[in-house]
């Protein structure tokens, strides 16, 4: 791309645009500001107007294609994060490039983990596969290994003991004892899901749809629908639907395990579940089944 020194002193570039069919000039105090200008309207215009799918676009039909394949839930967390695409949004998506793409990554790992940056970076690569089948080559931050807290036998005790007889104590046994996830807690009511008062099926979860409602829908993973056997003790118990909801939920137990000081997540309960039947030489098989996982890792 030859830079040309105007009488003026700017600097100008002069490209030939094949949407346009056209040489088409760039001016700029610098030649390279001058060939940038270039290489933007080159991006944007480098096919036909018919071809011209943006990022933007290409992500929202990706949305509309899954959803009724998807859970409400991960739809609206698709579309949630529209915002982190603002940087290259605007481009055709067969027109990207592997050097932009890799300078958006890094513009959006400066501030989010490595967890996030490739969740994203993964929304990006499926919705741009419906379009394009040629490969980038990009280079994601490497992940930092979650460690979880490692719930003791005397910190269950003591959460036990603090939320007896209350609606939060019974959602912390069900994440003990199935071991449940917060949103299969929330969907499950005993007047249809018990079955011959020893066992609970779960086959839904409460979730956030795209309006930001909370709806039932199916749970998490095909594993996870399933029926498993609890004390009849819990199950008398667990005489009527409760009245959270998943998010409210982790905010009531939190609030309790704070006071205790135990510094836990609600999800930490079902780990400790998994590891409590571990403990009793329960089979890794039966805990993957007992637990909705769909592997046994």
């Amino acid at each position: 791309m030859k830079v040309e020194t105007l009488p003026s002193g700017n600097k100008r570039v002069r490209v030939y645009v094949p949407a346009e069919r056209k040489y088409k000039s760039f001016t700029a105090a610098t030649g390279r500001e001058a060939k940038e200008k270039a290489n933007e309207y080159l991006v944007l215009h480098k096919h036909s107007q018919g071809e011209m799918i943006t990022v933007a676009e290409a992500l929202e039909r990706y949305c509309e294609a899954k959803s009724n394949v998807l859970s409400p839930s991960t739809v609206r967390e698709y579309r949630s994060e529209a915002h982190y695409f603002e940087d290259i949004g605007k481009y055709p998506i067969k027109n990207i490039t592997s050097e932009m793409v890799q300078k958006w990554v890094n513009s959006i790992a400066e501030t989010h983990s490595p967890k996030t940056v490739a969740n994203i970076y993964g929304l990006f690569t499926a919705a741009r596969a419906m379009f394009c089948d040629t490969p980038l080559k990009v280079s994601l931050p490497q992940k930092v290994k979650f460690t979880p807290y490692v719930l003791t036998d005397e910190d269950v005790k003591r959460l036990l003991e603090a939320t007896k007889g209350t609606e939060l104590g019974i959602a912390i046994r069900l994440a003990i004892f199935i071991p449940a996830r917060r949103s299969e807690i929330c969907a499950l009511d005993p007047k249809t899901d018990v079955i011959d008062g020893r066992f609970v099926n779960i086959n839904k979860a409460v979730v956030l749809d795209d309006y930001r409602q909370w709806v039932l829908s199916r749970t998490k993973t095909y594993e996870s629908s399933r029926i498993v056997e609890l004390p009849t003790e819990l199950l008398k118990q667990f005489d009527h639907k409760l009245s959270f909801n998943p998010n409210t939920l982790s905010q009531s137990f939190s609030k309790v395990s704070n006071k205790l000081g135990i510094k836990c997540r609600f999800h930490d309960l079902r780990h400790y579940g998994a590891t409590f039947l571990h403990a009793q030489g329960v089979p890794d098989k039966y805990i993957m089944q007992r637990g909705g996982w769909s592997s046994v890792s």
